[in-house]
Protein backbone atom coordinates (compact mmCIF):
# COMPACT_ATOMS: atom_id res chain seq x y z
CA UNK A 1 0.00 0.00 0.00
CA UNK A 2 1.24 3.50 -0.77
CA UNK A 3 -0.80 6.59 0.62
CA UNK A 4 0.75 10.20 -1.13
CA UNK A 5 0.54 12.81 2.32
CA UNK A 6 2.05 16.05 2.57
CA UNK A 7 5.87 15.91 3.78
CA UNK A 8 4.82 18.00 7.21
CA UNK A 9 2.54 15.38 8.10
CA UNK A 10 4.67 12.50 7.47
CA UNK A 11 6.68 14.44 9.65
CA UNK A 12 4.23 14.83 12.54
CA UNK A 13 3.39 11.19 12.15
CA UNK A 14 6.78 10.22 12.52
CA UNK A 15 7.36 12.57 15.53
CA UNK A 16 4.38 11.06 17.22
CA UNK A 17 4.91 7.45 16.25
CA UNK A 18 8.88 7.87 17.56
CA UNK A 19 6.75 9.05 20.62
CA UNK A 20 5.37 5.97 21.75
CA UNK A 21 8.53 3.75 20.25
CA UNK A 22 7.17 2.71 17.73
CA UNK A 23 8.04 2.89 13.95
CA UNK A 24 5.94 5.01 11.92
CA UNK A 25 4.37 1.87 9.41
CA UNK A 26 3.75 0.16 13.09
CA UNK A 27 2.23 3.60 13.95
CA UNK A 28 0.00 3.79 10.95
CA UNK A 29 -1.24 0.27 11.57
CA UNK A 30 -2.46 0.68 14.74
CA UNK A 31 -4.12 4.47 13.82
CA UNK A 32 -5.83 2.39 11.18
CA UNK A 33 -6.87 -0.48 13.19
CA UNK A 34 -8.64 1.92 15.84
CA UNK A 35 -10.07 4.09 13.58
CA UNK A 36 -11.71 0.51 11.98
CA UNK A 37 -13.12 -0.16 15.45
CA UNK A 38 -15.07 2.83 15.64
CA UNK A 39 -16.86 2.39 12.72
CA UNK A 40 -20.20 -0.36 12.57
CA UNK A 41 -19.79 -3.18 11.05
CA UNK A 42 -22.14 -2.17 8.25
CA UNK A 43 -24.10 0.54 7.41
CA UNK A 44 -27.49 -1.38 8.47
CA UNK A 45 -26.23 -1.76 12.10
CA UNK A 46 -24.98 1.51 12.32
CA UNK A 47 -29.16 2.72 11.37
CA UNK A 48 -29.91 -0.07 14.31
CA UNK A 49 -27.83 1.56 16.51
CA UNK A 50 -28.92 4.82 15.93
CA UNK A 51 -32.65 3.72 16.27
CA UNK A 52 -32.06 1.37 19.13
CA UNK A 53 -30.37 4.73 20.80
CA UNK A 54 -33.32 7.08 19.84
CA UNK A 55 -35.46 4.85 21.33
CA UNK A 56 -34.47 4.73 24.65
CA UNK A 57 -34.82 8.83 25.14
CA UNK A 58 -37.94 10.49 26.29
CA UNK A 59 -38.43 12.92 23.73
CA UNK A 60 -41.68 14.63 23.61
CA UNK A 61 -43.54 14.38 20.31
CA UNK A 62 -46.59 15.83 19.30
CA UNK A 63 -49.11 13.28 17.71
CA UNK A 64 -48.58 12.56 13.72
CA UNK A 65 -51.23 15.02 12.54
CA UNK A 66 -49.62 17.87 13.99
CA UNK A 67 -46.11 16.57 13.06
CA UNK A 68 -46.92 16.27 9.53
CA UNK A 69 -48.65 20.02 9.60
CA UNK A 70 -45.57 20.93 10.70
CA UNK A 71 -43.04 19.38 7.97
CA UNK A 72 -45.54 20.71 5.46
CA UNK A 73 -45.63 24.15 6.89
CA UNK A 74 -41.51 24.10 6.92
CA UNK A 75 -41.67 23.18 3.10
CA UNK A 76 -44.14 25.48 2.18
CA UNK A 77 -41.84 28.55 3.99
CA UNK A 78 -39.04 27.43 2.26
CA UNK A 79 -36.75 26.11 5.17
CA UNK A 80 -36.36 22.52 2.96
CA UNK A 81 -34.88 24.09 -0.45
CA UNK A 82 -32.27 22.57 -2.08
CA UNK A 83 -29.31 24.70 -1.11
CA UNK A 84 -27.35 23.23 -4.04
Amino acid sequence: MQILIEESEYERFKAHARRQGKTLAEWVRQALRDNAQRLPASPAQDKLGILHLAAQQGFPAPDIDQMNDEVVRGYLSGVYQDKH
